[in-house]
């Protein structure tokens, strides 16, 4: 098209293109034409062979999300208009647009939009600020006893949100869905606070929404336990205490920061409370060698205040801290000397000569393509100017180091006893998994999982628990997440499929040697990466498909 017949601006393409459904009293046969000609659908999950459908998801990105204004995204295409009006068409027994988003966000901490030439004091100043769509839900159940009947998720079938006023009205037409986005367990209360907005019904403040049983909690994780939402952590103090049979303290604190990384815990004080003895093995011994003092003695609270630094350093490495943990203690970090720090004892613990030799060996195994992406980055250190390099891996992290080797093509010789000859055989991972199985010696330790459904995800009032027992759960092979049951012996390798503590090497597709098979924790060596021979225990964990 000639540019002088484009429309590049938005005030060009609204009267002349419309995505909205129009009014049926107003207009009833251009109602007619959209109904019968112009709606997408039904796909998604409602008819997952609809022709649109690739990969689980609808090629023409639908349904839309609602867009007050026209605009034109950076490489010239339209996004068009698509009020919340409520009018909806109803095609094979479905009606469009039939999902709200509903926003929510922890106290004061709701998104402020301003301009950039805005004073920030008159922003502040603004009504608007301390309103959002969350907080005006709950003034609507201050003064409506119908409200107060509905939770979060069901306020949009009995109301309509209005933008431009930012207030809910009663819906007369229409009929909607009402969707919270969801939410990492790794967001802490926000996490948390969305699985008491599927339950909490008509709350009018932040408070009643952490009350239960008319005591008000002080905060939502403690709400979603005293509603019983989440797990005892029995089996986490327990899991600590068998691998102290076997395990060093080093190797406790590992499994206690996994614990923490992993969101396993429900109330990781209490499991620290009843397990600090356990991680605290070691740390005394550690300090007598440190001080070269086989007499010192150290209190309950120097030994729990040095633990909690140790288990610290393992958070940090991982991007992670004890301050995201709400009633975790945290250590006096001023009263661990620079000496007993972990982290800055590795960096001074190295041998120049030994590390010298390693770097000429590895330089001229680099081949020409590697060597000059190193020279491009020790220029960018060594002149301080500071640059950004993407490094890609096939998967997960710790691919290895360059010029092992290993290096290029290689030839791998497989046992005639486990190697399959014929290419027409059906075989399936799960078989070749079993096959290998039964060569190794010993007897096998079967692990189940325990399914059930995210407390995170709305559970209307007229859900039917049998549609979804334990036995549907554990039939379901979810991508990302090991099957129902899990069969192993001593001395077989396995895979990580998550990245657990990357510093020691335990990274998605890390391989570990199976040392020993406990009722709650799994003893492994790792046998990949640069950190062959660590061994590292492997708990139970929570584990949600993305």
């Amino acid at each position: 098209m000639h540019s002088d017949n484009k429309l590049p601006t938005v005030e060009l393409i609204d009267p002349i293109i419309s995505t909205e459904i129009a009014d049926r009293i107003e207009d009833p046969e251009l109602y007619l034409l959209v109904n019968d000609f112009m709606i997408h659908g039904r796909c998604g999950a409602e008819n997952m062979n609809c022709p649109c459908m690739v990969d689980k998801k609808c090629s023409k990105n639908f349904p839309k999300q609602f867009c007050n204004h026209s605009s034109v995204d950076q490489n010239g295409f339209p996004l068009y208009r698509r009020r919340n009006d409520g009018h909806f068409v109803e095609k094979s027994g479905v009606r469009y647009p039939s999902v709200v988003r509903l926003p929510f966000h922890l106290p004061n901490q709701q998104q402020i939009v301003y301009g950039e030439d805005d004073d920030i004091d008159d922003v502040l100043d603004k009504p608007s600020v301390a309103a959002s769509k969350f907080t005006s839900w709950m003034e609507c159940n201050a003064i409506d006893s119908e409200a107060r009947k509905l939770t979060y998720v069901e306020f949009p079938t009995k109301c309509v949100w209005i933008l431009n006023g930012w207030f809910w009205k009663q819906r007369n037409v229409g009929k909607a869905i009402g969707r919270i986005h969801s939410v990492s367990p790794k967001l802490g209360e926000a996490y948390f606070l969305r699985i008491l907005l599927n339950k909490v019904k008509g709350p009018t403040s932040f408070d009643e929404i952490c009350t239960v049983n008319g005591e008000t909690h002080s905060s939502f994780r403690d709400a979603c336990y005293a509603l019983g939402l989440l797990d005892d952590d029995k089996e986490y103090i327990d899991a600590i205490k068998e691998a102290s049979h076997s395990g060093y303290g080093f190797y406790l604190r590992l499994l206690f920061a996994t614990l923490l990384m992993c969101n396993s815990m429900s109330k990781p004080e209490v499991v620290w409370e009843n397990t600090w003895e356990y991680l605290a093995d070691g740390i005394l011994y550690n300090q007598r060698q440190r001080f070269k003092s086989a007499e010192l003695s150290l209190g309950v609270d120097e030994l729990k205040n040095l633990t909690l630094f140790e288990i610290e350093q393992i958070l940090l490495r991982n991007n992670s801290t004890l301050k995201n943990f709400k009633n975790m203690p945290y250590p006096d970090v001023e009263s661990v000397s620079s000496s007993n720090n972990r982290l800055i004892t590795e960096e001074l613990n190295y041998d120049i000569p030994v590390i010298k030799n390693d770097y000429d060996r590895m330089f001229l195994a680099l081949t020409n393509e590697q060597r000059n992406i190193l020279l491009n980055i020790m220029s960018a250190i060594q002149e301080n100017k500071g640059d950004v390099f993407f490094v890609y891996g096939y998967s997960g992290t710790g691919e290895g180091k360059l010029g092992g080797p290993n290096d290029g093509e290689t030839i791998i010789d497989i046992p005639d006893d486990i190697l399959i000859n014929d290419s027409h055989d059906p075989i399936v991972v799960q078989e070749i998994n079993d096959r290998l199985l039964k060569k190794f010696p010993r007897d096998e330790v079967e692990y189940l999982s325990s399914d059930s459904i995210c407390d995170s995800e709305f559970v209307h009032d007229q859900f039917d628990a049998n549609l979804y027992s334990p036995d549907v759960l554990n039939g379901l092979k979810v991508s990302g997440l090991p099957n129902h049951k899990l069969v192993l012996k001593i001395g077989v390798p396995v895979m990580l499929l998550r990245n657990i503590d990357q510093k020691n090497g335990l990274c998605n597709d890390t391989r570990l040697q199976v040392l020993s098979l406990g009722k709650r924790v799994i003893e492994g060596c790792i046998i990949t990466g640069t950190n062959i021979g660590n061994r590292t225990f492997i708990p139970r964990m929570s584990l949600i498909p993305s």
